[in-house]
């Protein structure tokens, strides 16, 4: 029964799109949890750092990805162990060092649960969404812009035609320059 309920929880989440990996921890003489042992890794969490998921069962997490400790990441995962409480990090952005020296940038949902002495953890890798959205954002703020400088320029346009004279228009072309250079001095000629 014990191997017929393993080989279902193996072929549920081995072909997962999300990371899925099981962790024990390792504590020192005192108790402390020093770092956090793999007892599974699917697929998806292998081809996410980079090695077959198989050569990750019984290695150490800070062995195999040394940046989990100065990116908190670590500490996360050890008050997760300590407190029992869950975590849920819809964005998390961290650089992952790589054995070859490479470094990538990149952007996860992250679910971590006790499980025992240890945790289950979940990740998503929205890298490329995170991405998309914060182009479309600057992509907007820069619409906004345009479109405020356009409603300034129309403003311009018709309190300048309202104007009868070159000494009407004077006033106006200065209040309203403020507006298009911001911070900026100058003068207008004629």
């Amino acid at each position: 029964a014990l191997r017929s309920s393993e080989e279902r929880f193996r072929a549920s989440v081995e072909d997962l799109p999300d990371t899925l990996s099981i962790f024990t921890a390792v504590r020192d003489a005192e108790g402390c949890v020093v770092d956090f042992q793999w007892e599974y890794a699917n697929r998806a969490a292998g081809a996410t750092i980079g090695v077959r998921p198989g050569d990750l069962v019984g290695r150490r997490l800070l062995e195999v990805l040394p940046s989990h400790g100065p990116s908190g990441v670590f500490a996360i995962y050890k008050q997760v162990v300590d407190t029992g409480e869950p975590y849920l990090e819809p964005c998390l952005w961290y650089e992952d060092s790589w054995g070859d020296g490479a470094s990538r940038r990149r952007a996860f949902e992250v679910r971590a649960t006790r499980l025992d002495d240890g945790f289950v953890v979940t990740a998503r890798d929205i890298t490329a969404t995170r991405t998309q959205s914060e182009a479309a954002a600057r992509h907007q703020e820069e619409l906004e812009r345009t479109n405020a400088e356009i409603r300034r320029l129309n403003e311009l346009a018709e309190l300048l035609q309202g104007c009868l004279t070159a000494g009407e228009a004077f006033p106006i072309v200065a209040r309203q320059s403020a507006g298009f250079f911001p911070g900026s001095g100058g003068s207008i000629s004629i």
